[in-house]
Order: C-alpha cells, then structure tokens, then sequence
C-alpha cells in the first residue's frame, strides 16, 4: 500500500518540495500506465517492459508492493512475448540479453509468467497498475 512518508522524508518537511515532489508523483501515476499501455497495444514490447520496470522502481519507492509486483510481473511478460516473436538475428545483443534474464527468474516468477505470456496478460495487468495508481492518486489527496 502507498505511503506518504518516501515524500516526506525527501522533502525533509519543505512544503514547497514536498508539493513539487506530489505533483511529479501524480504526473507519473496517470502518464505511465497509460504510456504502457499505448506501447504495449503498439507491439513495443521492449520499450513497454522498460517501462514496467521504471514503472516498479516508482512503485516501490513510495511503498506499494501491490502495484511493483503487477509491473514485474508486467515486465517479464513483454520480455516473453518479446522473445517469442523475435523476427530478427537471435544472436543480437538485446535478444541475448533479455534471454539471459530469463533464464535466471526466481521459479514462482517465471511459472507464473510462462503460464500469462499473452496479450490479454498484458491488459489485465495494465488495468492493475491504472486501478492501484488511481488509488495512489486519491489517497495523495486525502494526505495533503
């Protein structure tokens, strides 16, 4: 669950900062998932996963396991549907990469995702990361 607290800790009880540091929180609460999204649809399922996992990063900065998890989980399933659709030489760096990283996923993960490798994957955990941002965003409203 979100805590308010990374912000105020940042902020180190500057009002002005404290403000600033919400509203770029809020910014990225709403752009993100919607930038995911619009990848993803788009069939960039690199540039989506990189995406999840900056997403994470936000996520678990400001406390919200819930919405990390959805975009690790969101992270690796692009990078499986990357590799399985991979059209180009399968001895490019990037290919090699993800493939490596794959093959090194903690086993609950990677089951998980072998078993949610699809596109509909991918929409469900989208609607999670806008639902728990939603979230986020009103409970910001209800700290300040």
């Amino acid at each position: 669950m979100f805590s308010i607290e990374y912000i105020d800790e940042v902020s180190g009880g500057d009002a002005q900062i404290r403000a600033e540091l919400i509203g770029v929180l809020r910014s990225q609460l709403k752009e993100m998932p919607e930038e995911i999204e619009r990848l993803a649809e788009g069939g960039e399922y690199l540039k989506a996963s990189r995406a999840a996992h900056t997403f994470k990063s936000t996520a678990l900065s400001i406390g919200d396991e819930e919405l990390a998890v959805a975009m690790k989980r969101l992270e690796i399933v692009c990078k499986k549907i990357l590799l399985r659709e991979w059209a180009g030489d399968k001895e490019d760096f990037e290919y090699q990469r993800i493939k490596k990283q794959m093959e090194t996923l903690p086993t609950e993960l990677d089951e998980w995702t072998e078993k949610n490798q699809c596109e509909e994957s991918v929409r469900n955990l989208i609607k999670i990361c806008k639902l728990q941002s939603q979230k986020i965003i009103e409970g910001i409203g209800e700290e300040e």
